[in-house]
């Protein structure tokens, strides 16, 4: 997948949970089937582990349950083995619920309610779109035909009656699944708070989709039909595939790295704003004088108000970062800081505060190829 690859290249969680989320489904499938105790010992591992890499983790737990629940008079045989297995995942669950609710309350992700929220564009994830792919018109044609093949492959998996059970069985516990990683999302999304994210979060689902378009596609009546359907499905992949190994954002943090390395003195008091510190912090040893703003930022994560640009947290925030930088100004340092626009009106307060009290030496814009929480997009240097 495209946007498998994407998030390949990130030191985030989303491949892994992708992983994680298939693994899931598959030995708790072994478990109904095999009916042997390391298999529902490797599913509580798995379950328990998904939930820690990631909120949505959750769900599949939750599909699970509802597909053995669906199905109980198949298997009531292992209700017990079932239930103890559930009570135990949920035991260990506990630590995770206090901090999930946490993050509820804080709404740490109020940029989601940006987004477009529709499934179709989770679809398009799943067919060939990805972030920041350029949407030329070969890309387009790609993506509409790959579209089409994905959905006709995926309804006809759907529709066709399995012969025996176990198939049913796997089809059915793939269904729920996917149904959990993407609809339950969206109607959150939709009636209580923002969660989802096409072509983010709902990466879990994808192997799900996947599978059950596999299945489609081995149903057509001819196996001359079945080459020709996947051989166009991977010609027009490869086609695209190119742009996320040449176009991959590139940030500019070793260059600031180098630049306080050869032009920032050891005293000189360094300000980050927003999460750029984060990525820049990489490729410079540890240093005094290095203050965030806003304070209150962990990594990969800005209050709402924050974002928002509310003007009670820019001064509850100013108020916390200004006498700091008054406590280690001398005649002797500088003030440097590193810029990024993203919150705009957050950033822009701090920058006319500065002005106020100190005097402006130099100001420089930074070229950038893409717009990146991560990326410095200019930096001022104060006396």
């Amino acid at each position: 997948s495209p946007y498998i690859i994407y998030y390949s290249q990130e030191a985030r969680e989303y491949t892994f949970l992708t992983l994680l989320c298939l693994l899931s489904g598959y030995l708790f499938f072994l478990s109904l089937t095999k009916e042997k105790k390391r298999y529902w010992s490797a599913y509580a591992l798995i379950a328990i582990l998904m939930f820690y890499v990631h909120s949505y983790g959750l769900f599949p737990f939750l599909a699970n349950g509802v597909f053995f629940l669906s199905f109980r008079d198949r298997y009531r045989r292992l209700t017990g083995r079932f239930a103890a297995t559930s009570a135990t995942i949920l035991l260990f669950f506990i630590p995770r619920f206090v901090i999930f609710g946490q993050q509820l309350g804080r709404q740490m992700n109020p940029w989601i309610g940006r987004i477009p929220q529709g499934l179709e564009q989770t679809f398009k994830h799943y067919a060939l779109l990805g972030w920041h792919m350029p949407q030329t018109p070969t890309v387009k044609a790609a993506l509409y035909i790959l579209m089409a093949l994905f959905a006709f492959f995926f309804i006809k998996a759907l529709l066709r009656k399995e012969e025996d059970d176990r198939t049913k069985d796997a089809k059915n516990l793939m269904v729920i699944n996917l149904v959990f990683c993407t609809l339950l999302p969206f109607l959150i999304s939709r009636t209580v708070v923002a969660i989802y994210v096409p072509g983010r979060y709902d990466i879990m689902g994808y192997p799900f989709f996947i599978l059950l378009a596999s299945l489609g596609l081995d149903r057509l009546p001819r196996p001359w039909l079945k080459n020709l359907s996947a051989a166009l499905i991977v010609l027009l992949t490869a086609l695209t595939l190119p742009v996320y190994y040449f176009l991959y954002q590139k940030g500019n943090s070793k260059d600031i790295a180098t630049l306080i390395k050869t032009e920032a003195g050891p005293q000189d008091i360094l300000v980050f704003t927003n999460q750029s510190y984060l990525a820049v912090a990489y490729y410079m040893p540890p240093r005094d004088k290095c203050l965030s703003y806003p304070e209150e930022i962990s990594g990969g994560y800005i209050p709402k108000e924050g974002l928002e640009g509310n003007p009670a947290f820019a001064a509850a925030q100013l108020g916390l970062l200004l006498p700091k930088i008054a406590a280690e100004k001398n005649a002797g340092n500088r003030i440097w800081v590193f810029y990024n626009e993203d919150p705009l009106a957050l950033n822009n307060a701090l920058i006319e505060r500065l002005k106020q009290v100190y005097r402006l030496r130099k100001e420089q814009e930074l070229p950038r190829q893409w717009h990146t929480y991560f990326q410095v997009n200019r930096y001022y240097v104060f006396e």
